[in-house]
């Protein structure tokens, strides 16, 4: 957490990470500067792993142990069945619930 915090962007990227003191140093010639002191400024909630995918295999040996399931119904299922395709329909599907 850096309270009274600042970071410089350019070309969509960022750069520089510190305090408004901080950024009193930083070149930030022609820099569009946004001040929002109330504010809070924190990374986007991106799940980057997900099993949204997985909705077509629901209910595929859910009441076997983990171990079970994983060796004798889903890694066999994923080599069977699992597609560009699979996982873009399957995934429509999961979002539409």
């Amino acid at each position: 957490i850096i309270e009274d915090g600042a970071l410089a962007v350019k070309d969509g990227v960022i750069r520089k990470i510190g305090t408004r003191n901080d950024a009193k140093f930083w070149n930030t010639v022609g820099a569009n500067v946004v001040n929002k002191p109330e504010g809070i400024l924190m990374p986007g909630l991106i799940n980057s792993h997900t099993h949204a995918s997985m909705v077509y295999l629901r209910g595929c040996g859910d009441d076997l142990p983990l171990e079970k399931w994983l060796t004798e119904k889903i890694w066999p299922a994923e080599i069977a069945c699992v597609s560009g395709k699979m996982v873009k329909e399957s995934t429509v599907l999961a979002i539409a619930e």
